[in-house]
């Protein structure tokens, strides 16, 4: 998005420039998490192609993030929360929970945190510098907040709990947490204690509906990447779990290199699914190539299957 939309201030719109957007930039509405993302994306690309997004824009986008957060120092989807969360009791939909108020989510906040890193370690003015530095705190101490007493993250744009857990250990761990820290052991302990005999992780969403977790009887590559994800960024790494999740993931891996179509991973608001067939298509590729980084980088590793 590279302008705001023309008297936002009259139908009151936040602003726009530096966003992108759930859809193509004529959809207009700036996401919070896709903003990240697409900053991510620009800063890694910047030194591999041959024009990359300039210094100005790239400032846009940050500024943008810094601006969505809310008082509670989490991130919502498009716009601050506007309203108390009792609103809440209004909502006239049969199908979407939590639609009155754009509270802050888990993942919203774990993109918006890695995002500001990101860009805070490519070098930012000192003004700018300080405000990153102190939006990323309150981020981290947001994502701590929202830690559930065994050890999990509640996820509510995927399913869930593995999804959740991936983005807060990846955010904390960005923002200086040590993988032997008491929320990352916690959140590796939820893990593994909820790993199938198979070797992989699955959920339904009911774990959305419940608020608890409901597995599936069988492994899910998408879960399963999901919790491999947050293991090799903890003192579990290079543990049997990990181990066996990857031969898991390799099992199910076919022929041509794709992955069988399984249960629903994605979800809309806590209460409605929805398939992301590019899911099962990109997070076990994800999980594996982490999982290699992480082999070539320790070369004392044994048993990680190849």
């Amino acid at each position: 998005m590279l302008e705001d939309t023309p008297e936002r201030e009259r139908y009151f719109r936040d602003p726009s420039k530096g966003g992108w957007p759930f859809s193509n930039r004529k959809h207009g509405w700036p996401i919070s998490d896709c903003t990240a993302e697409g900053l991510k994306s620009a800063i890694a690309l910047r030194a591999i192609v041959d024009e990359p997004i300039p210094d100005e824009r790239l400032g846009d986008a940050a500024e943008l993030i810094l601006g969505w957060q809310n008082a509670d120092g989490g991130w919502p989807t498009y716009e601050k929360a506007r309203t108390p969360s009792w609103m809440e009791a209004l909502n006239p939909s049969l199908v979407f929970a939590d639609i009155m108020v754009d509270h802050s989510y888990v993942e919203c906040t774990s993109a918006c945190v890695q995002a500001l890193i990101r860009y805070r370690a490519q070098g930012a003015d000192p003004a700018r510098a300080q405000r990153i530095d102190k939006a990323i705190e309150r981020g981290r101490d947001f994502l701590l907040a929202r830690q559930r007493a065994d050890g999990a993250w509640m996820g509510a744009w995927g399913i869930c709990f593995t999804y959740g857990t991936w983005f807060a250990v990846s955010a904390l761990r960005a923002a200086g947490l040590a993988a032997d820290s008491g929320p990352i052991r916690r959140a590796a302990a939820f893990l593994v204690s909820h790993q199938l005999p198979d070797g992989g992780w699955g959920e339904t969403i009911e774990s959305c509906r419940r608020g608890t977790y409901a597995s599936t009887p069988e492994g899910q590559v998408v879960m399963t990447s999901w919790a491999l994800l947050s293991l090799l960024q903890s003192e579990m790494a290079d543990s049997e779990p990990v181990r066996a999740g990857l031969r898991f993931l390799q099992d199910r891996q076919h022929a041509d290199g794709s992955w069988p179509e399984e249960t629903i991973a994605g979800v809309f608001n806590r209460t409605c699914a929805i398939t992301y067939d590019n899911y099962r298509k990109i997070f076990g590729l994800w999980a594996l190539g982490a999982a290699e980084a992480r082999l070539n980088a320790n070369a004392t590793v044994e048993g990680l299957p190849r």
